[in-house]
């Protein structure tokens, strides 16, 4: 059993200084802890390329060691994360027609998942000293008074970040026919970043790091105006977005440590120096947007989008500074200016870019919407979205339907060093995508109501640009496999259904005068999407066509019910959710032998049969260990977990 204590204190208060004046306040605070090895958002590909072997904290089979593991485990220490937001807004109404908001925010976020207890230091273990003798060493671990191992060395992570962000907002209805609104927001941020693998696996000190600081900012202002005649209502707006990285990078971005005696600002060959810089620039976007509705019928409206919309890079993308070094201070092993040899590379994170901008997606869509008889509404939309100058590197994998097959990105090269310096993200991805949305809702006068809504899309995408850059003279940049990787025609079929069952107040046959049905709500949600396209052909199959065949769909279904009571001014509210409520599973695509086991295998062997499996099981890949159907490790526990049960009372006063 084990404990993940959480907490979430939440506030709201407003005050009325006067009839058109008003001051609200909103605060949260919260975190939790966890009692072994946890995702989080900074446990991804993103963070660095070792993630792509770093197992998700899941139990995937009964021969896991990491289950013992209850302080930490391999990969990672437990997490202890603090979350705090205050808001203030002022709300001051000019007229009956015209008002403005103003706020301030401050967003706090700490994730703190390192030794915290210092199990690794040196004076805890209780291994003989002739056996160990380098205390960094990762096989070096501590233990119970059994000799049970209880906590393993290897990533550790901190990260803080507070953002302060002010902004403002004014709407106002012109006339009868121009509803105006307009405004701005500014975000200043403080990021600190620290991720290191302090030990390798071979038994010597190797510390890769991505260790970053940064202060940027962003901010964007905007203006729209939806004007109303009888037969057309037109929405127009033009939003200004902008961010800065606001730092000094390097101005040799293949040297960022000025390493090599030929860069600028080296001190002595082979350690780092100090580099020249310059300041990173404004990066700016600007983006159109325009909608048209206009009824056709008094039960038909034909409504139009076209849209520019521009998406900012994670911060990590432009701030990271991966890093390795031999050193065992444990003052210096994260200062990448040490003078200690240290060098960049790919292995702990991306390099920043300095120079990426924003992503953009030009949207545009065209539907009608059909009220059917007072009884149903019919939404049907179809949309085409072309997106350019998006950001990608080895997060987009060959799961991704629109990047292709390979691992797009860009890595760099100096004159002397030929192992990779460093990976960086860069603009160079694009997709087409297009497709068809239907949506189908009731709106029937007893409880019961529905919703159905079927997403038909296509889509393609790949990557053009340079998978390598040389510095000058020392070699030849090379495109993606000179040429560019694009994926095929991907269509993708979605289906989300929900019916919602709202008894009202006195609903229902009367027990002594009260309605056990009154107030009782219940909400079934259904999700299905289809699985991913892959190539197989079998021993009799001649062709060659690609994509030739589809995984297994995915399919999950939701139930919540619950209860509202009010007494003595009180609102109680008891629910039951259950999460994936016939346990469905998602088995991970295959791929080898296994994959063609799973086809093949069309019966049970005498060996299948003396071991009493199923074929379903007799088709699963074997343990590495047990040489058992591996029924445990095959079903991907994130996109479908299994069942879960959750039990919720909520008092409002």
């Amino acid at each position: 059993m084990t404990i993940n204590p959480e907490h979430n204190i939440q506030l709201n208060l407003s005050y009325k200084l006067s009839d058109r004046l008003k001051l609200s306040f909103s605060g949260l605070w919260g975190g939790y802890e966890t009692s072994g090895s946890s995702p989080s958002n900074f446990n991804t590909i993103e963070n660095s390329q070792e993630m792509a072997w770093n197992g998700m904290p899941q139990i995937t089979e009964p021969y896991a060691w990491n289950k013992y593991a209850i302080i930490s485990s391999w990969a990672a220490w437990p997490e202890l994360r603090t979350v705090s937001n205050y808001s203030l807004k002022l709300t001051h109404a000019l007229s009956a027609s015209t008002f403005y908001e103003v706020w301030g925010n401050i967003l706090s976020d700490e994730m703190d998942k390192r030794d915290r207890w210092g199990y690794t230091d040196e004076d805890t273990w209780s291994f003989d000293a002739d056996l160990w003798v380098d205390p960094w060493i990762f096989q070096r671990q501590n233990v119970d008074a059994d000799g049970n191992s209880i906590t393993g060395r290897h990533w550790e992570d901190y990260f803080a970040s507070n953002v302060l962000s002010v902004g403002s907002n004014i709407s106002s209805q012109v006339n009868n026919n121009n509803f105006v609104k307009a405004g701005f927001e500014i975000k200043s941020y403080d990021i600190a970043f620290d991720h290191a693998m302090s030990a390798h696996e071979g038994g010597e000190r190797w510390n890769l790091m991505n260790v970053y600081t940064g202060k940027p900012f962003e901010g964007a202002a905007y203006v729209q105006d939806k004007v109303e005649f009888s037969g057309m209502v037109f929405n127009g707006g033009l939003r200004l977005s902008f961010f800065n990285q606001n730092r000094d990078v390097a101005k040799n971005m293949f040297d960022p440590l000025a390493y090599e005696s030929t860069t600028p600002g080296n001190v002595t060959d082979g350690m780092p120096g100090n580099p020249e810089t310059e300041k990173t620039e404004l990066q700016v976007a600007v983006s159109p947007r325009l909608g048209i509705s206009h009824p056709i019928t008094e039960n038909t409206v034909l409504h139009f989008m076209y849209g520019h919309f521009n998406q900012r890079p994670s911060w990590n993308k432009m701030l990271g500074f991966p890093f390795i070094n031999f050193t065992d201070d444990d003052a210096t092993v994260s200062d990448p200016f040490a003078a200690q040899e240290t060098y960049m590379d790919q292995w702990m994170g991306f390099l920043g870019n300095p120079k990426i901008g924003y992503a953009r997606t030009i949207q545009y869509e065209l539907g009608f919407d059909q009220n059917i008889a007072d009884i149903f509404r019919l939404d049907v939309t179809a949309y085409y979205k072309d997106a350019s100058r998006q950001t990608v590197f080895r997060e987009a994998t060959l799961y991704d339907p629109r990047w292709g097959d390979s691992n797009p990105w860009t890595t760099l090269y100096t004159n002397d060093n030929q192992y990779n310096v460093a990976m960086m993200a860069s603009n160079s991805a694009y997709a087409d995508i297009r497709g068809i949305e239907t949506s189908l809702a009731s709106n029937f006068a007893f409880p019961l109501n529905f919703q159905i809504d079927y997403d038909l899309s296509f889509s393609t995408g790949g990557v053009q640009g340079y998978s390598a850059l040389y510095e000058l003279g020392s070699g030849i940049d090379s495109r993606y496999g000179y040429g560019m990787v694009r994926k095929a025609w991907n269509n993708n079929h979605k289906i989300k259904a929900q019916a919602n069952l709202d008894f009202y107040e006195g609903y229902g046959p009367a027990i002594a005068g009260i309605h056990p049905l009154e107030k009782l709500h219940a909400n079934l949600y259904f999700e299905y999407w289809n699985g991913q396209q892959y190539t197989y052909h079998g021993p009799d199959d001649t062709s060659t066509k690609p994509n030739n065949k589809r995984w297994l769909p995915h399919f999950r279904t939701n139930l919540k019910i619950a209860r509202t009571f009010d007494a003595f001014g009180v609102k109680t509210e008891l629910a039951l959710e259950v999460r994936n409520l016939f346990n469905n599973k998602d088995l991970n695509m295959l791929g080898g032998d296994d994959l063609i086991n799973y086809h093949e295998k069309t019966e049970l062997s005498d060996e299948d049969k003396a071991e009493g499996l199923t074929l379903d099981e007799a088709r699963m890949p074997k343990h590495w260990l047990s040489g058992e159907p591996d029924v445990w490790g095959a079903y991907n526990q994130w996109t479908n977990p299994p069942r879960q049960l959750f039990f919720n009372l909520r008092v409002d006063i």
